[in-house]
């Protein structure tokens, strides 16, 4: 973001932008390797609520590997749920909050 635009901006402005950028940053994905729909809701998700807030640019892809590394290894759960339901159910958003949290709390985030 150009500096002056920076010096324009306030508070809830701000975050929101800098929200933005975090959003444009997690919706890249390869071509050859593109997230199955489970991953995707899961990366819009912890955007869009505010989980990569705290991370520089740079950090947020590699925290969103190791969020679905995690969610596939420890909650399997996770995608099974979404994959036979194609519901986003309290239990999914428990499991994917819990697992942010965990990541979050490896230093992650």
């Amino acid at each position: 973001m150009h500096p002056l635009l920076m010096m324009l901006l306030t508070g809830d402005m701000f975050l929101w932008s800098a929200r933005g950028q975090r959003l444009c940053e997690l919706l890249k994905q390869s071509q050859s390797a593109p997230l199955t729909v489970e991953e995707q809701i899961m990366t819009i998700y912890t955007g869009t609520n505010g989980y990569l807030d705290s991370l520089e640019i740079g950090q947020v892809r590699k925290f969103l590997v190791e969020l679905r590394t995690y969610l596939k290894n420890n909650k399997p759960q996770f995608q099974e749920i979404l994959s036979s339901t194609k519901t986003f159910t309290e239990e999914v958003e428990a499991l994917l909050k819990e697992a942010i949290q965990e990541q979050s709390g490896k230093g992650n985030a």
